[in-house]
């Protein structure tokens, strides 16, 4: 008998994984770069050396590699749990005379059999769920995988991998098996980490908005509005929700993550895309001279969601 059959949310958790885990190597870059930037900003004319930051990623190739493998290796298995949530007894490629020895005469885990190999994963998962796999995550897997292969089989000076990129595909590949919840997921991720767990160092709000802020830069407005509907062209407020959450040491306060929704005049609700929460404000002008905001936060002290300063009743 096969035993220990995987099952569609097996599949699905050991994606999430590895997905975070190259999320986590690209945002450690980011947050490097972003720091390197504000040592090498020319504090009379506030400009950044280009040639330091070409210099920076140059040296990051070595760590993108391992963030593009793990990507891709995240991608399979969602596919994986596509097809697994039919009958996981569809991923075993190899006919009955190749399966294990003695598996008909002895129990054998399903991880002991031969599994379909990435390059048959499209078609297997398009022939047996409701919905094609979307055109533009197929042909970002097909160039994944033949990366990641030359990557791993032999030594190709041509690779070049690109942050965006797989942050792009990290997020399209999370869409498959759980549309619109990667900042939710992120959070999970971020709370289990050995330093939260143990040391109960919670700094978690703190990486998952900054994280987030370097997302609304890096992807373009179609991207942002599919995978969070968050419109990028549209004023952003701070979140007071994921304010309260994070140490507070910035300046000015953040995280501008919120947004009005239905965007009126007259609109009454916030909407965060990180913690998605809907806050309920006062549409009334900002008593601080110089701020033109008129978002006001109903709870505690009032504060103006632009400049986040309370205000008087």
């Amino acid at each position: 008998m096969i035993t220990n059959v995987s099952t569609a949310k097996d599949f699905e958790e050991h994606s999430l994984m590895f997905l975070n885990l190259a999320w986590d190597t690209i945002f450690d870059l980011l947050l490097e770069h972003s720091n390197a930037a504000g040592w090498a900003t020319d504090s009379r004319t506030g400009e950044v050396d280009d040639e330091l930051s070409v210099d920076f990623w140059e040296a990051a190739k070595r760590p993108l590699s391992v963030a593009h493998a793990l990507a891709q290796q995240g991608a399979e298995l969602a596919i994986k749990s596509l097809v697994a949530a039919t009958s996981p007894f569809l991923l075993v490629c190899a006919p009955p005379s190749a399966w294990p020895s003695g598996c008909d005469r002895e129990n054998t885990a399903f991880a002991d059999f031969h599994i379909i190999d990435a390059q048959e994963l499209i078609r297997a998962c398009n022939a047996v769920c409701d919905s094609p796999l979307p055109d533009e995550f197929v042909t970002t897997f097909d160039k994944f995988r033949r990366q990641r292969n030359a990557l791993f089989h032999t030594v190709d000076e041509r690779l070049d991998f690109s942050y965006k990129e797989i942050v792009q595909y990290i997020l399209r590949t999370a869409q498959l098996i759980a549309p619109g919840r990667w900042p939710q997921l992120r959070r999970a991720h971020l709370e289990e980490r050995p330093i939260f767990k143990a040391y109960a160092v919670d700094n978690v709000g703190n990486c998952l908005c900054q994280e987030m802020e370097h997302v609304i830069e890096i992807l373009g407005r179609h991207e942002l509005l599919g995978f969070f509907g968050f419109k990028k062209n549209q004023r952003r407020y701070i979140c007071p929700r994921c304010y309260w959450d994070c140490n507070r040491d910035w300046n000015p306060p953040y995280p501008r993550t919120a947004q009005l929704h239905p965007n009126t005049p007259a609109s009454t609700n916030l909407h965060c895309f990180v913690c998605g929460s809907d806050v309920a404000v006062i549409r009334r002008s900002c008593q601080q001279a110089e701020c033109k905001g008129n978002v006001i936060n109903v709870d505690d002290d009032h504060e103006c969601l632009t400049c986040f300063e309370a205000q008087d009743e």
